[in-house]
Order: C-alpha cells, then sequence, then structure tokens
C-alpha cells in the first residue's frame, strides 16, 4: 500500500523497500567492478549544464504547501480524537525553502499557530473541522486547507436507546449529518447514499459502496454515529447487504469494525470476501439491487463492546480489482436474538392503511404471551412517543395508533416483544 513501486493508484506512494533502495543507488554509484549506469546524471558536467550544481538553493523558488497530522505508523487523510484531546501537526512543503508557517486550526486552541511542526492542539467541542497552512519565502507563497481534516468525537454517544437502533437510511440529510465518509484515495467511487427503485432491502433507500470503477486496494470507510449500549442486554450488530461481482473471481474485502475510544483505535469483528459478498451473482454493469434481488442478514456478535457507553462501528472495504457495487441496509443495534424479518413474520405483523392521514391499525399474532412495548420516534430516531407498555396474551391484536398530531412526514414504529426488537415504517400524509 506504500510502496511507490507497486504501479498503485493509492493516494501515498511514498515509500521504497531497502532492496528498491540499493538498487537505485547502484544506477548512480555502480561498486568496484561496475560502475553505474546512470552516474552521469549526477556528474559534476551535468549539474553544471542543468543549474543544480552547488551553490544550487531551492529559495530561488516558492514553497508548495503540505502537511500532515502525526499519525504513527498508519496512513490517513482525516483523524478522529475524543473531546478534550490532542493532535500533532507535521509540515511536509516542498519546491523551496520555507521563511515563515502560518497554521489555522479551525476548532482548536490555539487557533493559530507559526511554528513549523505545532503541537498539542486541542480540540474541546464536537464536531468536523478544517486544518489551513499557508507556507512563504521571498520568492513567494502558496497555501492549503485540509477539509474537515480533524473530527471531534463527544464522551457521551449520539444515540442513547434501552431498546436498540435501526437504520434503514430513509433520509439522506440524516445519514450525510451522523455518518463519517473516509475517501482517502479522494475519488467519486466511494460509500454514498443511495436511492433507487427498489435499492434497499426495505424501501428505495440503502447505503453504497460504489465500487464498480475502484481500482485493486482502493480502501474506503465508513463510520457509524456513536451508541450506548450499556442498556442493552448482549447487543448484535445486524445488516442486510446485497452485492454483485464482474466476473468468477471476486475478491473484495469487508471488515466490521468496533471503537470504544472515538474511532482512535479499532478491533475487527467480522471479515467477509469474495463470494461471500457477491450474493447477487455476476452482473457485468454497475450493478443496483432490484425488485427480485437478493438481500443477505449477518449478525456479529459484540463480545467485550457489549456494555460500552461509547461505541462506533466502521464499515472498511478494501476494493479487489474484479469488484461491483456493494449495497448494505438496515443497520441494527439491539439485544434480539431474532432477525426483525424473522420475528415480523412469526408476528404475521400488518400496519394499514400505510400511508395514513390520521389513524392506521396494527394487527399482530402472538404465539405466546410477552411483555410488548410499542414507541413511534421520528425519522432521526429522537422524539420518542411510548404508545404501549403492557404484558399481553397470546393471540391476534388489534391496535390503533392515532397519527393525527404528527406532522406530515416518515416516522418508525419500534415494536419490542420481550427481548426482540422490529421496526415498521408509517408514513403520514
Amino acid at each position: 500500500f506504500n510502496n511507490y513501486m507497486d504501479y498503485s493508484t493509492d493516494f501515498c506512494m511514498n515509500m521504497f523497500t531497502l532492496g528498491q533502495k540499493a538498487r537505485m543507488d547502484f544506477t548512480f554509484y555502480g561498486d568496484e567492478t561496475d560502475p553505474g549506469y546512470r552516474a552521469y546524471l549526477i556528474s559534476q558536467e551535468n549539474l553544471e549544464l542543468t543549474g543544480t550544481a552547488d551553490p544550487y538553493t531551492t529559495s530561488d523558488c516558492a514553497p508548495i504547501t503540505g502537511f500532515h497530522f502525526d499519525q504513527g505508523s498508519d496512513y490517513a487523510t482525516q483523524k478522529m480524537i475524543c473531546v478534550g484531546e490532542n493532535v500533532d501537526f507535521e509540515e511536509d512543503s516542498y519546491n523551496g525553502d520555507v521563511d515563515s508557517y502560518a497554521w489555522t486550526f479551525e476548532g482548536g486552541n490555539p487557533s493559530t499557530d507559526d511554528s513549523a511542526n505545532p503541537n498539542n492542539i486541542e480540540y474541546n467541542t464536537p464536531g468536523r473541522y478544517d486544518v489551513s497552512l499557508e507556507v512563504s519565502n521571498a520568492i513567494g507563497s502558496s497555501a492549503e486547507t485540509a477539509n474537515d481534516m480533524i473530527i471531534v468525537s463527544p464522551t457521551s454517544a449520539q444515540f442513547q436507546s434501552s431498546w436498540g437502533y435501526v437504520d434503514s437510511f430513509w433520509d439522506e440529510q440524516a445519514f450525510l449529518d451522523d455518518y463519517i465518509i473516509f475517501n482517502q484515495d479522494d475519488t467519486e467511487y466511494k460509500w454514498e447514499f443511495f436511492k433507487g427503485e427498489n435499492g434497499g432491502a426495505t424501501g428505495w433507500e440503502s447505503i453504497r459502496m460504489f465500487n464498480y470503477y475502484n481500482g485493486a486496494s482502493e480502501i474506503d470507510e465508513l463510520v457509524s454515529p456513536s451508541y450506548d449500549l450499556s442498556g442493552l442486554d448482549n447487543p448484535t450488530l445486524k445488516f442486510r447487504y446485497s452485492g454483485a461481482s464482474v466476473n468468477n473471481e471476486p475478491d473484495d474485502e469487508l471488515r466490521i469494525m468496533l471503537s470504544d475510544d472515538c474511532g482512535e483505535s479499532w478491533q475487527t469483528r467480522e471479515t467477509l470476501t469474495g463470494f461471500e459478498l457477491a450474493n447477487a451473482g455476476l452482473v457485468t454493469d454497475s450493478y443496483r439491487p432490484n425488485l427480485n434481488s437478493t438481500w443477505t442478514d449477518i449478525s456479529v456478535g459484540l463480545g467485550s463492546f457489549d456494555d460500552e457507553p461509547n461505541v462506533r462501528v466502521k464499515f472498511r472495504w478494501v476494493s479487489g480489482g474484479r469488484s461491483n457495487n456493494f449495497y448494505i441496509d438496515d443497520v441494527t443495534l439491539a439485544a434480539s436474538p431474532l432477525g426483525m424479518e424473522d420475528l415480523e413474520r412469526q408476528l404475521d405483523l400488518s400496519i394499514a392503511p400505510n400511508p395514513t392521514t390520521d389513524l392506521t391499525t396494527l394487527t399482530m399474532n402472538l404465539q405466546d404471551a410477552a411483555n410488548i412495548q410499542m414507541e413511534v420516534v421520528d425519522v432521526l430516531g429522537r422524539d420518542a412517543r411510548v404508545i404501549l407498555s403492557r404484558e399481553m396474551s397470546n393471540g391476534t391484536h388489534k391496535l390503533d395508533i392515532d397519527m393525527s398530531s404528527y406532522a406530515d412526514g416518515v416516522y418508525y414504529l419500534r415494536i419490542l416483544v420481550d427481548s426482540d426488537l422490529v421496526v415498521k415504517k408509517i408514513v403520514k400524509n
């Protein structure tokens, strides 16, 4: 990934192996038996003819801005931290000697700095912040801004629920506000909100890894908002997916990862590869789901994260080069041993009319007596209104839900049957 000589299209190609270094040195210097066959390039005659002989100095050129944050051995263009933490920055400008530095840290403390490598820039407010650097000398200057370079998370989770969390991606703005997209090769082929006819497992919406044109080894990541799991017993991550391959040798990889420290470190909980991701089969064109597409349910145990108050999920995609698009829908975090589709089928659940202008009726069949809780929430999963919470006997039950006081829009009806969760969409016109 970080090897310049692998001829990849990776954004970061700045490292050589020791063997490659030795080979390049030999082309210039040779050895005691064989002079370097490019030795003329560094000869005094050639240096003088090309204007690069000493006392050549880069102060004859204006500098070009470059910078990054201190990140150890990992390459990234954006950094996630918790509120109150610090970030160190380093300049890597080139083309000319730098006489002055002018850093600007949106949301940072201090907000400006004039050193080459400023340390301990503190971020105390949640948000996504730009970083800018202008470098200059007597010849000229240049400036660069890295948008959303620092992502600061609150120490408390964005979403808190004793029932669980469901996201069926019915609202594009909510997706853009809550999710973080890492697109380090800076191309249009990345994780994104998708809407199209039958484009989701439930409805027309889903999230897409737009992967059809991606090159081999391209890495794209999607990070969820943060969830409080401390109120859930043995929670499980579940989602549904649909993907295809352009030939019979798919070699993409999807890692499901979790973090409990605002995204500073991640643990892999599940890895899917190859044909596991191509459940829609071979599609030579850019794949889009349709009415007959396959959607596969997957469950991922959360292990040591099951009692954490601030957890994020990351979907890390590595393109294999023989790739097609991949879609995810109905992401659920809940203490539910049953999948939502299984529970809905078991309950013989229906809501009609839907859409509705005022009243809609829920019908369900309980095989056994159970503790039932129901609440209506808005499309962002907030503003919950409890409409039922009691023990119910086995048999068929009908419940009128009054939507007349709700504004027009899309709502979730969450139904908790003992420890199992199912969510239905209600449209109010």
